[in-house]
């Protein structure tokens, strides 16, 4: 404690006073340390009323913040979830059309080998074959290159959007860190206010 004016400094050790009562220590004296002991209490009050304040509004801020931040977590892992079924399904459509295309270009080698006992009409029929094979031919080609782009296009949106997934997670964790801040603060100002407790009852005992 610091020394009062008109109390000798002699008296005041580290954590008691000490000192001939009517000499060293008199009434007027003992009412001058009382008195700026309650300054010193008051003005640490204030302070720790000032933090606390502050602790709660950053609280408020952080869970308002929290909030904000799952919701956007939850909307970004269902529109994920809704790409890659959306990709499977493609993928799924993909394949059926390839069967289908197969099953029908063995459909189609079937009729050749069957219009090959033909002569006397194979030429006509073979050249009206081949063009409608050239053609399914050429309609399945851009036909799986158009899927196969758009299977590119939503696997990017897949890739970006779980950039976007790792980015809300780390956010998530240094909120999370945050938290444990704002939870060791408030640990401080208890063991302040538990100081303060402590400051009032040695003022009483006086």
């Amino acid at each position: 404690m610091k020394a009062v004016k008109a109390v000798p400094g002699h008296i005041f050790r580290e954590y008691d006073i000490r000192g001939v009562v009517g000499d060293d220590l008199t009434v007027e004296g003992a009412g001058a340390i009382a008195r700026k002991r309650k300054t010193e209490a008051d003005e640490a009050n204030v302070a720790s009323e000032g933090l606390r304040r502050k602790l709660e509004r950053e609280r408020a801020v952080f869970e308002r913040t929290k909030a904000r931040s799952t919701k956007s977590l939850e909307a970004r892992d269902a529109k994920i979830r809704a790409a890659e079924e959306d990709v499977e399904q493609r993928r799924s459509e993909l394949d059926r059309i390839a069967l289908d295309l197969k099953q029908r270009f063995d459909l189609l080698d079937g009729r050749a080998e069957r219009l090959q006992g033909f002569e006397a009409n194979l030429a006509e029929e073979r050249k009206s074959l081949e063009a409608r094979v050239a053609k399914r031919s050429e309609e399945f080609e851009d036909r799986e290159r158009s899927l196969k782009e758009r299977a590119e296009v939503l696997v990017a949106e897949l890739v970006r959007l779980r950039e976007q997934q790792k980015q809300l997670k780390a956010k998530a964790t240094a909120m999370k860190e945050r938290e444990k801040r704002l939870r060791a603060l408030e640990a401080e100002v208890e063991a302040k206010r538990a100081e303060l407790d402590r400051i009032r009852e040695g003022l009483k005992k006086l």
